[in-house]
């Protein structure tokens, strides 16, 4: 991306527009990934390199948040572990309204409102978070 090299495991998500968080290793050239300013930078080249030495790697969840900013552009990705991607009325959502689906998740939850425009209600008790983008998915 602009010239610049992210190094990851395979399975680490990344936020693309129009597709939600989705693996490293599912990426695909043209991808449209959002910087911490709600910029799109385009995923300009994909190199996978499997090594025979074990490597060491590092999963940790920022404070109240499941997603963090990585690189000089801050792309922003999700800790590799337990998100869940849905889309609108999907079997796990089932028809319910994002109000409702806050209500459950996180009652007491303003939203954030992101400069990329999408809205994260997060639960400060459980960790839970709700994330509504600009394409109309929902994440939790």
């Amino acid at each position: 991306m602009n010239g610049e090299e992210i190094v990851t495991t395979v399975d680490h998500p990344f936020y693309v527009q129009g597709r939600g968080f989705v693996e490293a290793g599912k990426l695909l050239v043209g991808d449209k990934l959002l910087d911490v300013n709600g910029n799109v930078l385009l995923v300009e080249n994909l190199d996978v390199e499997l090594t025979d030495d074990s490597v060491k790697v590092y999963n940790f969840q920022v404070e109240d948040y499941h997603t963090y900013h990585v690189s000089g552009f801050g792309v922003l990705v999700h800790n590799a572990g337990g998100y869940e991607r849905s889309q609108k009325y999907s079997n796990n959502w089932s028809d319910e309204s994002l109000s409702k689906t806050v209500d459950k998740i996180a009652p007491e939850s303003k939203p954030v409102k992101t400069s990329s425009g999408k809205e994260i209600y997060n639960n400060p008790k459980t960790g839970k978070q709700v994330v509504y983008d600009t394409d109309g998915n929902y994440f939790r």
